[in-house]
């Protein structure tokens, strides 16, 4: 139990700097806080939470960030799990969302002298987290887009369903995002060259999916999800109206993507 002397959240400031070693406190120290329980002692009770509170945050990360996991190994990512944690308390009741930050932090973290490209893969594990809880949607199929006359498709609003996240890189995110289903201590080859990519994250069904889009279509993506339900004859590009060819470039891009069933109805 809590010891009344200082105000609760004092005692929780306390609490979680001691508990991340950036104030920490001694035994006797802790034993001002904490009243002695039952059994045991509080420095044994107090294990009990230093280790289960990285342990448990480090297994939520691991499992959205499996292939930083496959690239880093266990002891890298779990120090790259506590340096994190240093700097980005969860603010959050959701797990889900611990590492909302993780992208950010690499860029500065010293891991990325050696691994360039780790944070725009924690980007894309991100967006990959946050497709798999966006709601559903009907997608437009090419046979319905193909079925619309001219005229009503020039006019008609294009949008693209929840689930669905744009992540540009200069590094082969798709292929880089597979290593989360290499076997454990497979030997993987990280010798990368960049590659400027657009990878679409969506969900066609209950597995999130990763694809590398062509820069036409990673365009129209990208003015879908500024524009929601813009109509075809604005998503052409600005004195292009006239121009055969770039309604067949957009067209083209629009077939892919209902391919891709992410249009939405």
């Amino acid at each position: 139990m809590l010891s009344p002397a200082d105000p609760l959240h004092t005692t929780q400031a306390r609490f979680l700097t001691d508990l991340l070693g950036t104030f920490e406190r001694t035994g006797e120290a802790r034993l001002a806080v904490f009243q002695r329980p039952p059994r045991g002692t509080v420095e044994d009770r107090w294990q009990i939470y230093e280790d289960g509170f990285l342990t448990r945050i480090r297994e939520a990360l691991a499992s959205e960030f499996g292939a930083l996991l496959a690239v880093l190994g266990d002891e890298a990512f779990t120090s790259l799990v506590a340096r994190y944690l240093e700097r980005h308390l969860p603010r959050s009741f959701d797990l889900g969302h611990a590492g909302r930050n993780l992208a950010a932090f690499l860029e500065s973290d010293p891991l990325c002298e050696g691994l360039p490209f780790l944070p725009a893969l924690a980007r894309l594990e991100t967006a990959v987290a946050e497709v798999f809880v966006e709601a559903e949607g009907a997608s437009l199929s090419r046979a319905e887009l193909a079925g619309m006359e001219t005229a009503v498709l020039l006019e008609r609003g294009i949008g693209l369903l929840p689930a669905v996240r744009l992540v540009r890189s200069s590094w082969p995110l798709p292929a880089l995002w597979q290593l989360r289903f290499a076997p454990p201590g497979a030997e993987l080859d990280l010798a990368l060259e960049e590659a400027p990519t657009a990878t679409l994250v969506f969900r066609p069904g209950e597995l999130v999916r990763c694809e590398a889009l062509s820069a036409p279509e990673a365009a129209l993506v990208e003015r879908l999800l500024k524009t929601p339900g813009a109509s075809f004859s604005t998503l052409l590009p600005e004195g292009a109206e006239g121009s055969d060819t770039a309604v067949a470039a957009l067209a083209h891009a629009l077939v892919r993507l209902a391919d891709l069933q992410v249009l939405s109805r």
